[in-house]
């Protein structure tokens, strides 16, 4: 009775609601959502929904060969597993090729770090901080700072009819830029502009 309940408000909200479609797997109590990016402002919003509820999952993919082992054995980069990290974001349907080949670069860099510069303690360096949101703060599903990211004011400049800034003024103010793809708003870059815990 309870499940039909949930079914029936879930289709009344996608009825009045034509930015969010929500599906609801038949096998297990999770949620499944899937986002219309039909704006720069609602793509930025709607990535950060995604990366809310699955930054966790994402993060938990080891993608550092040696963490944990012993103290000999150095860090490397587990391209096989980094390719499975860069793979979500692919999926998501929010980031461009531009976005995805910068995730490309930045674990070819670290991979170069770590080579010239040889860890085999702590965190690596290049991974001291969240690699979407440029932070340290816990960004975890259930985070109160999650609240205060979704309410940051949002400021939209259109460079061209096929580029735009998205600038978030909250918690963090980041920058996004953006790429018109296929009538499809897609992130290029995000950029931590600076974060106000540390003012």
């Amino acid at each position: 009775m309870k499940y039909n309940f949930f079914i029936i408000m879930i289709l009344l909200f996608a009825c009045n609601n034509t930015d969010v479609v929500i599906q609801v797997s038949q096998t297990d109590s999770s949620q499944k959502v899937t986002y219309e990016a039909n704006t720069p402002k609602k793509t930025v919003f709607n990535f950060l929904k995604w990366y809310r509820f699955n930054n966790e999952r994402i993060n938990h993919i080891s993608f550092i060969k040696g963490i944990g082992l012993d103290t000999i054995t150095f860090y490397r980069i587990d391209f096989t597993q980094v390719n499975v990290f860069i793979s979500e974001f692919q999926k998501s349907g929010f980031v461009s090729s531009a976005y995805i080949n910068y995730l490309k670069a930045y674990f070819k860099k670290a991979e170069e770090d770590l080579v010239n510069h040889p860890q085999n303690d702590d965190v690596p360096i290049a991974f001291s901080s969240d690699l979407v949101m440029h932070t340290q703060e816990d960004l975890s599903g259930k985070s109160n700072n999650w609240d205060d990211i979704l309410k940051s004011k949002a400021t939209v400049e259109m460079l061209t009819p096929k580029k735009a800034m998205v600038t978030l003024d909250g918690y963090f103010k980041l920058q996004y830029l953006l790429s018109l793809v296929n009538n499809k708003w897609v992130i290029d870059s995000v950029e931590l502009m600076y974060h106000k815990a540390l003012f």
